[in-house]
C-alpha cells in the first residue's frame, strides 16, 4: 500500500528493487529523504528507463519570454523559473516571463527542494532528486543568456 509522505518505504518494492538492480549509495544520497525502490536509471537495456538528456529552451519575443521544460510544475517552482528567466533576460528589455510546462518531453513532476522533502505526491514523483530545480533553474539562465 502506498501511504503519502511515508519516509520509511515500503519493505517488498525494496526486496523487488534489490533483486532486479541495487541501488548504489551515491544514488540513494542524491535522493535524500525519497527512498528509491527501483534504480530505474541503472536499467538501461533494451532502452533507458529515465531519460538522462532532457531539452529546455527559452523563446524571447519582444518583451516576452517563454521558458520550456518538460515537467509537471508546481506552482512555486513555476515561480522561481519564470524569476531566473527573467533575472537573466533583465538586459534584453523582457519584463514577463511565462511557463510553458511538459513540451518536448515527459519526465515527471518539478518541485522546490521544499516541497520535495515533504515527499507528498508530487515531491516523491520527481526523477532527480531535490536539486533538480536548481539544476533546470541554471540550464535555462544559461540558455537564457546565450
Amino acid at each position: 500500500m502506498f501511504t503519502e509522505a511515508n519516509l520509511k518505504g515500503n519493505a517488498l518494492f525494496k526486496a523487488i528493487g534489490a533483486v532486479i538492480k541495487p541501488t548504489p549509495t551515491w544514488v540513494q544520497n542524491c535522493q535524500h529523504v525519497n527512498k528509491v525502490p527501483l534504480f530505474a536509471a541503472g536499467l538501461m537495456e533494451p532502452v533507458p528507463w529515465v531519460p538522462n538528456i532532457l531539452p529546455v529552451q527559452v523563446a524571447k519575443i519582444g518583451q516576452f519570454a517563454i521558458a520550456v521544460t518538460n515537467f509537471e510544475v508546481t506552482t512555486m517552482a513555476g515561480r522561481r523559473i519564470r524569476d531566473t528567466v527573467k533575472t537573466a533576460l533583465v538586459g534584453a528589455g523582457v519584463t514577463e516571463v511565462e511557463l510553458s510546462a511538459i513540451s518536448n518531453a515527459y519526465a515527471q513532476y518539478m518541485t522546490t527542494k521544499e516541497e520535495y522533502l515533504t515527499q507528498n505526491y508530487e515531491g516523491a514523483s520527481t526523477l532527480f532528486g531535490p536539486n533538480q530545480l536548481a539544476a533546470v533553474q541554471q540550464e535555462l539562465a544559461r540558455v537564457a543568456a546565450s
